[in-house]
This record gives C-alpha cells, sequence and structure tokens, in this order.
C-alpha cells in the first residue's frame, strides 16, 4: 500500500461476507468504490468475520469474539480493539453500527490525530436509554452509555434522515455534520414483471423485523389466485420460534422461503417482483426500499415511513401499524394494475435520481478533511 495515502480504518462489527445487513451492503458498495480511487489504505475492523475469506484491495482484523462472554457486548473487545487502532495509527476511522465501539473509536480519535465519521445505521442509535428490564440489562446499560460517549464526541456525525438529525440534536444536543442518502449501484438484472404478482419480504428474521405479520399477510389473500408471496432472510437463531414460523411458513401454499440469498439473488428476486412489504418496528433507511426502487417495485411500509417518503413522493403507501389498512393497500397494489405501473415507473426514476453511488462523494469530502491535534 502506498506511503502517501491517507489510512481508512472501515469499523463495524461484522464483515459482510459473515452476515449481509443494511449496514454491511453500504460498507461493501462504499469500499469497492474507494479502492479503485487508490487514495486510501484500507482496513475493516469486524469481530465476526469469515474465515476463508481473502479481500481484495483492503485488509481485514478480527478484534474481538462473538461467542462466549463476548456475545453480551461489544465493550469486551475495547482492549484489543484500542490495540489494533493504535498499531494501525489511521487518519480517518469509519463507523456505523452504534455500539460500545461508537465509544472506543472516538476516545482512540480523541487522543490522536485522527478523525471519526460515524454514519447512524438505525433510528433507535439516536434513542435515549430503554429502561426496559432484561436478564441482560446490566450489559445493555453499558453499551448504551459508551455508545452515548462516542455520540457526543465524535468529529462528524452523518445521518440517513431529517428524523435522525431531530433525534440527535433533541437527545444529545449534536447536529448532523452531514445529511446523506444510501447509495447503490444501478441495477444489472433484466427487468421481468411478466409472471404472476410477486409480493416480496427481504429482512433477517429478528423480532424487530416483524416476519410473522407478512405470514399472516400471505394467510389473508390464500383465497385469491395468481399472487405469489417469497419471503428472503436468514432464518431466526431462536429455535422454538424458528420451528413455530417455519411450521406457519409450511402451511401455506401461496407462500414459499428461500432462505438467505446473496446480495445478486435478492436482486434477480426484486427484478422479477411486483410489491416489497416491510414489517420492521423501526429502521434506519432500509437498503432494500432502494433496491426495490431501482428495479420498479413499490413498497409498502407497516410501520416505517422515513421522513414521511411514502407521503410525500408517492413511492408507496404506508399502513401506520394498522394491519387492516395493510391488508387493503396491497389488495389494490394487486389488482390495479395500472396505479402499480405508475408507481413502479415514479420509484425507478426517484431512486436513480437520489440514490446513485453520486451519494459517496459526500464521504469521500470527509475523509479528505484534514485531521485536528488537540
Amino acid at each position: 500500500m502506498g506511503k502517501n495515502k491517507k489510512k481508512l480504518v472501515v469499523l463495524i462489527p461484522t464483515h459482510w461476507e459473515a452476515f449481509m445487513g443494511g449496514s454491511q451492503y453500504q460498507a461493501k458498495v462504499l469500499i469497492e468504490h474507494l479502492i479503485p480511487m487508490q487514495e486510501f489504505e484500507i482496513y475493516y475492523l469486524a469481530r465476526r468475520i469469515k474465515q476463508d475469506f481473502k479481500p481484495k484491495g483492503y485488509e481485514i482484523y478480527k478484534i474481538g469474539d462473538p461467542k462466549g462472554v463476548g456475545k453480551y457486548g461489544f465493550f469486551f473487545d475495547g482492549w484489543k480493539l484500542l490495540k489494533t487502532l493504535n498499531e494501525l495509527k489511521p487518519d480517518v476511522i469509519y463507523h456505523q453500527v452504534g455500539c460500545a465501539y461508537t465509544g472506543i473509536a472516538a476516545y482512540y480519535c480523541q487522543k490522536n490525530n485522527c478523525n471519526m465519521v460515524w454514519h447512524i445505521a438505525s433510528d433507535i442509535d439516536v434513542q435515549k436509554w430503554n429502561k426496559k428490564i432484561t436478564r441482560n440489562i446490566v450489559f445493555r446499560y453499558i453499551e448504551k452509555k459508551m455508545l452515548e460517549y462516542g455520540i457526543r464526541r465524535a468529529k462528524y456525525i452523518v445521518g440517513q434522515t431529517d428524523y435522525q438529525g431531530e433525534q440527535l440534536e433533541k437527545n444529545y444536543g449534536r447536529t448532523l455534520s452531514a445529511l446523506v442518502l444510501n447509495f447503490h449501484p444501478f441495477p444489472k438484472e433484466i427487468i421481468d414483471k411478466s409472471g404472476p404478482v410477486t409480493v416480496v419480504w427481504i429482512a433477517n428474521f429478528k423480532r424487530l423485523k416483524q416476519p410473522q405479520v407478512f405470514v399472516k399477510l400471505a394467510r389473508s389473500f390464500l383465497d385469491i389466485p395468481d399472487v405469489q408471496f417469497k419471503m428472503i432472510g436468514s432464518p431466526p437463531q431462536e429455535e422454538d420460534w424458528r420451528k413455530d414460523i417455519m411450521s406457519e411458513i409450511d402451511e401455506l401454499n401461496n407462500l414459499e422461503y428461500l432462505g438467505k440469498l446473496s446480495q445478486d439473488e435478492v436482486n434477480e428476486q426484486l427484478a422479477k417482483s411486483h410489491i416489497l412489504v416491510n414489517t420492521s418496528e423501526y429502521e434506519g433507511f432500509s437498503n432494500t426500499f432502494i433496491q426495490a426502487w431501482m428495479r420498479e417495485v413499490p413498497v409498502v411500509g407497516f410501520n416505517v415511513n422515513p421522513d414521511g417518503v411514502f407521503d410525500n413522493n408517492k413511492l408507496g403507501c404506508f399502513s401506520n401499524g394498522v394491519y387492516d389498512t395493510l391488508v387493503q393497500q396491497i389488495k389494490l397494489l394487486i389488482s390495479d394494475t395500472s396505479y402499480r405501473e405508475e408507481i413502479a415507473a415514479r420509484v425507478k426514476a426517484f431512486s436513480f435520481e437520489h440514490y446513485s453511488e453520486n451519494n459517496i462523494k459526500a464521504f469521500v469530502d470527509l475523509f479528505r478533511l484534514p485531521g485536528k491535534v488537540d
């Protein structure tokens, strides 16, 4: 690696080859965009990596273990993370996923000539402490306090939505350094909507993603012919829940579970799908929205409507958490082909204009800023 290049550390708890979520996908797109520029030495630091994966154009450092006591909190990785940062001596740290790493990275940057760019990944990152009593409440409290330390001391904070900026200011007295919309490469797939109407759900099976709502939705449409429902994502880790929900899926002849797919495979599915349903309790700004829009797929948000995007831009529907409303919206999109195709054309144009890789320039500009010695 070149001696005159700036050292950039990408700090995210998981590498995309081990597990692909929204943060990992954005990091993947970012790094693949930066490598050809040959302006940065890039290092990816994570506790969860794929052992046999060989990166090209950057290096990976393992900084912790998601097993044993470490599974209760990222703060257990503090010593190893600081040790690695001291060895690498980065000029800038790009960090996603609010956790103890946020505070550790901010501490390092304050003590060294290093800039920190914290990219908010989820609305929950900028919410106040949730005092819900659980078995691991002590570990959760430590994680939150270390995150809050980082929020107050990070040099630059980048948000995905205006709402995140509002919550950041309200709860922590900070303002966004930049508002950067998510970025995606343009589709390579052939868009083909000639098959039966397909309603798709894409997420890893977690409680906050509420896959059971989509299963219930498929059941509500059992009597409507020529409509397919598909679910994509890693299965639940909880054995009892996995058995229960997979059993429910198997009972429905209009619902197919495709399991965990690569991003290319997800995009292939979207290219021939007609409606995407998001049932999450909350999100930041879901990458699946943009992936769907770029492939002419209207989105229906059950609980999530980031910055009123469905209200203001006519890019789909928002159910406001009301199940009957969700059913009626899906019925309309299924039955009214002209209405659905009108939205499909609009979302494609909107996403191409606002969510391309051109948005990465804002991060490059931040990475280029000189560090400040306190």
